[in-house]
């Protein structure tokens, strides 16, 4: 009998405009005003 694994999907919110916050280039940012959080690999 074959299973499925539990899908678990998390969406990550802009903090400024709660828009949507994809993974792109290597970098994050939000899709609707184009923030984008600081990088804490300096």
């Amino acid at each position: 009998m074959a299973t499925t694994p539990p899908t678990t999907a998390e969406t990550y919110r802009c903090p400024e405009c709660r828009g949507v916050l994809s993974f792109d280039a290597g970098s994050w940012g939000c899709t609707d005003c184009s923030y984008v959080p600081p990088h804490s690999a300096d």
